[in-house]
């Protein structure tokens, strides 16, 4: 669902995303080493479960003319969470048990837990173990920056660059595209 508005020159744009995703993996599990060496294959893992995604956000500029051109001084708030359940693999001896999983994410704050952790288990017994990925930035600097130029009528060249910046870490990337509508 998206709205968009218009008031005293400012312009809000306003989103809601609701998923119910399904979702089926499979994994070989191996053994390495052994007797002989090498590497030998106990058989297939798989796991069907179903994940769930909210996300919202709302989106605020005051553009204005600066001689022959519009800046648009922006705020923009997103969240997302996405739920995940208990995911219990079968079919090998190796087979996972891994934990549920929630996460939140914000516009230039985190909230809640921003180191992504799954915690699992061989199905077989023994300890658990956590799994462990890149935080999330708990506060950042964002900037954009974009330019369209239309070199033909039903043509146009879009050039992009974001940038994600703090103390612990930078995260930049750039996009050109060319567009053609027909």
């Amino acid at each position: 669902m998206q709205g968009m508005a218009t008031t005293d020159g400012i312009e809000l744009d306003l989103a809601l995303i609701v998923e119910d995703d399904a979702a089926t993996q499979r994994r070989l599990a191996r053994l390495l080493g052994g007797l002989g060496g090498g590497v030998h294959a106990i058989g297939t893992a798989g796991s069907s479960y179903r994940a769930h995604t909210t996300q919202a956000c709302i989106d605020g500029n005051l553009p204005f003319a600066l001689g022959n051109t519009v800046l648009a001084p922006f705020a923009n708030l997103a969240v997302e969470q996405l739920g995940t359940p208990v995911v219990r693999e079968n079919g090998a001896p190796a087979v996972l048990d891994v934990a549920a999983q929630d996460s939140t994410l914000g516009w230039q704050h985190a909230w809640g837990d921003v180191l992504p952790v799954d915690t699992m288990r061989f199905a077989s017994g023994g300890d658990s173990f956590d799994i462990a990925g890149t935080p999330v930035l708990r506060n950042a600097g964002v900037a954009n920056l974009g330019i369209s130029f239309t070199i033909a009528p039903d043509v146009s060249v879009d050039g992009s660059w974001q940038g994600q910046f703090c103390k612990q870490a930078r995260d930049q990337s750039g996009r050109i595209s060319l567009d053609w509508k027909f």
